[in-house]
């Protein structure tokens, strides 16, 4: 199974297809969504809604999105080994980004890195 980024109605949403193109299913309907994640487990995809300013999950079958941090949090990456989802976070367009990691369920972050110039 894989998941793809499509403009099929103008706007960016994320798909998920099977390896051979077939059993395409639209997953999100936010207007421009990307970076899409496998959780650990395969049953979520962990993405970048760039409407909303936040980082969300949506069930792999498809089904509402739900926000996973409070934090404006981009470019989510999923550690296959547990589950953790790390991401660059800036707490406003003046500071500096820091890699901000969270549990799979979201919430406060675990730990917070400074991200040397």
């Amino acid at each position: 199974m894989s998941t793809l980024k499509r403009t099929r109605s103008g706007r960016n949403n994320l798909w998920r297809a099977d390896l051979d193109g077939g059993n395409l299913k639209q997953l999100t309907s936010g207007g421009d969504d990307a970076i899409p994640n496998f959780s650990h487990d395969g049953k979520w995809v962990i993405y970048d809604s760039i409407v909303t300013s936040d980082l969300r999950k949506v069930p792999i079958d498809g089904g509402d999105s739900a926000r996973l941090t409070d934090r404006r949090v981009t470019w989510p990456t999923v550690s296959p080994k547990d589950g953790m989802i790390a991401g660059l976070y800036r707490s406003d367009n003046n500071s500096p980004q820091r890699l901000t990691v969270f549990a799979p369920e979201g919430g406060a972050p675990v730990k917070t890195f400074d991200i040397p110039n």
